[in-house]
């Protein structure tokens, strides 16, 4: 299941801090367990709920990254999310971390056939789980050599006429040029190169590394005021409701629907 879910009921004390409205479609993971798999896309069903700035969120350019996509990146890439987590009183994952972190980028036709690919395995794998309930170790290690090739080309054939990732890579950043002509978003940092030592595998013919800071924007706008803990009109995430593959609806708070702050 790669959607942020419902999670299990659990009370919590009073809380205060800032809180910022999430969108459906959007990338979200919470920094303290980013690497134990606490991260997902957000479903129609929590647009416009609200999460707190230790759950960062990114918009994806799905013209040229499908949401799916990185979602299956990260689940065959998340053991290796450890070795950038750094120590403060938790191990943790911060945003600017994420924008250094190199992607492998088919072309979008390539990314369909590879969710294809991932959830046709992944069907299989819940027909077998259910009739060899033993077996889950062993499932366990193929979903994540099958996540392994997903991410390296190998699932799906290579075909020569599609267009390479670099032209539509190229027309990415006339856009964002544009934008920063108009003024209409900020000149971004610029990111590193990315050297080959620190590739970790030769990718397919029309394929390209990117930094994913190239594809993903953090939100951190529309800051709410202090939430209370009568029903109103907007629903509000906090990072604890964030964990184990799913979203607590209890224990929310709410923000009017006309606020000052949105």
């Amino acid at each position: 299941m790669w959607w942020v879910e419902k999670r299990s009921n659990r009370n919590d004390k009073e809380w205060w801090t800032k809180y910022y409205i999430r969108k459906q479609w959007q990338f979200i993971y919470w920094q303290q367990n980013f690497h134990k798999w606490a991260f997902g896309i957000i479903p129609e069903e929590l647009d416009w709920f609200e999460s707190s700035n230790d759950l960062p969120t990114f918009d994806i350019n799905q013209s040229v990254c499908d949401a799916k996509y990185l979602y299956y990146f990260f689940a065959g890439f998340y053991t290796e999310l450890e070795k950038i987590a750094k120590w403060v009183w938790s191990k943790r994952i911060y945003p600017e971390q994420i924008y250094s972190i190199e992607i492998n980028l088919p072309t979008l036709e390539q990314q369909k056939l590879i969710i294809n690919k991932i959830e046709q395995f992944k069907y299989e794998e819940l027909e077998y789980t259910v009739k060899v309930n033993e077996s889950m170790l062993l499932i366990k290690s193929l979903r994540q050599s099958i996540l392994s090739d997903a991410i390296q080309g190998k699932l799906i054939p290579q075909d020569p006429t599609d267009e390479p990732t670099s032209e539509l890579l190229k027309k990415i950043q006339a856009e964002k040029e544009q934008l920063i002509a108009e003024k209409k978003i900020k000149k971004p940092k610029p990111l590193a190169p990315i050297r080959d030592e620190e590739k970790p595998f030769v990718l397919p013919e029309g394929w390209e590394w990117v930094r994913l800071g190239e594809v993903l924007k953090l939100q951190e706008y529309w800051s709410s005021e202090k939430a209370w803990t009568n029903n109103l009109d907007i629903p509000m995430l906090r990072m604890w409701n964030i964990q184990n593959w799913a979203i607590d609806y209890k224990d929310l708070k709410y923000l009017p629907l006309y606020s000052n702050d949105l």
